[in-house]
């Protein structure tokens, strides 16, 4: 019986592209990540001698090329092993959206994100790691999931996946965050000359203006401004994104903490993050002996800006050292939620919950016009 000219051909020949996007994104980071452990080893052998010969030396001319070669270099084997999982997921992820694209937007990352170290570390602090696991958000898996010829989605545009409320752990109780969001702003230098900076205030109202900003919505999925989640065109893509556009009208979002410029070191602190929690991931410690770790050595980085007071009347202040039982007493005293003493159970039984009715929880919150 001969077939409908065209019936399945289109949708034969998107799955071939689709395929074979996949695949290419695929070799693509499992080329990379083979790269950056096949230089770790080298660099293990000689003693980490090439960080000092290409990573980033802030304000140093003769480094300023090594913003090309910091990101494929790494401090030790658990900066690698904590950095590993994320960039390969995530790259994934991005590249899958376009093999050439994301190498023209993850040269663009290692360029900017080098030169801020370049220029804004503090003096003598040697920077490496691929930091380019940075083009990616929860938005940006979105938008890469919610592409109509991909076999998640229905041949309506809908997708067959959906977003649901943040499960919690035992210690969680009402008035805690579920999460957090990236959160980005403009900077304009008050050391810049003012008309460079009147000129980056103008653009910066170019794009966050109203029509801008939407169509950017629209595209990304990254929202900016309150109208934009509540704009019509953002309704007509609702059923398509898999309950994004019902998050953002809801409370919900008000239980994920948005990330900001309240960070005093962003650079030193996220460092020994991915050095303490990769040995918690690798079973080389414990979660708490991972925490703890991380503690230790990030009120050590706030306290030498502290006392250097570098960062004047908005830099950080450090409480006494205290006991653990002096913070759960004082919590319990003025009513915190936090911190709280060891469970017996930290790990009760799961409940499975009903889609339909965890999803009421998200119910609208239309904004209040100003007259």
């Amino acid at each position: 019986m001969a077939s409908q000219p065209g019936s399945s051909a289109p949708a034969h020949r998107a799955a071939e592209i689709d395929v074979d996007e996949a695949r290419k994104a695929f070799f693509l980071m499992v080329g990379f990540i083979g790269l950056i452990w096949l230089l770790q080893v080298a660099n293990w052998a000689d003693h980490y001698h090439l960080d000092a010969s290409f990573g980033i030396l802030p304000r140093s001319l003769g480094h300023l090329g090594d913003i090309f070669t910091a990101p494929f270099l790494h401090f030790s084997w658990d900066h690698i092993e904590g950095n590993s999982g994320p960039l390969f997921v995530f790259g994934l992820l991005a590249a899958y959206r376009g093999v050439t694209k994301f190498l023209g937007v993850t040269l663009l990352v290692a360029i900017t994100s080098g030169l801020a170290a370049w220029l804004f570390q503090g003096n003598g602090q040697l920077t490496v790691g691929a930091r380019l696991r940075s083009v990616s958000s929860s938005s940006t898996v979105t938008a890469a999931l919610s592409k109509p010829e991909l076999p998640v989605m229905n041949s309506d545009g809908t997708p067959k996946w959906r977003m649901a409320p943040s499960p919690h752990g035992a210690y969680w109780k009402e008035g805690m965050k579920l999460g957090y969001q990236d959160v980005g702003c403009w900077t304009l230098l008050k050391y810049a000359k003012p008309e460079k900076v009147k000129a980056g205030w103008l653009y910066s109202q170019f794009c966050v203006s109203k029509t801008v900003s939407l169509k950017k919505s629209i595209k990304f999925l990254h929202v900016i401004r309150e109208s934009d989640i509540w704009a019509d065109a953002m309704t007509e893509l609702a059923p398509k994104v898999g309950g994004f556009v019902e998050f953002y009208r809801s409370p919900a979002r008000k239980l994920w903490t948005p990330t900001g410029v309240n960070v005093p070191e962003y650079g030193k602190l996220a460092q020994v993050w991915w050095q303490n929690v990769s040995r918690a991931i690798s079973g080389e410690a414990t979660a708490q002996q991972a925490m703890d770790g991380l503690a230790k050595a990030q009120d050590e980085i706030l306290g030498r800006l502290e006392k250097s007071g570098v960062q004047g009347k908005v830099g950080p202040k450090l409480n006494e050292e205290k006991t653990a039982e002096y913070w759960y007493a004082k919590a319990e005293k003025d009513g915190n939620v936090a911190p709280q003493r060891k469970l017996a159970n930290e790990k009760p039984q799961g409940l499975t919950q009903d889609y339909d009715e965890l999803i009421k929880s998200w119910k609208a919150e239309v904004p209040h016009k100003k007259t």
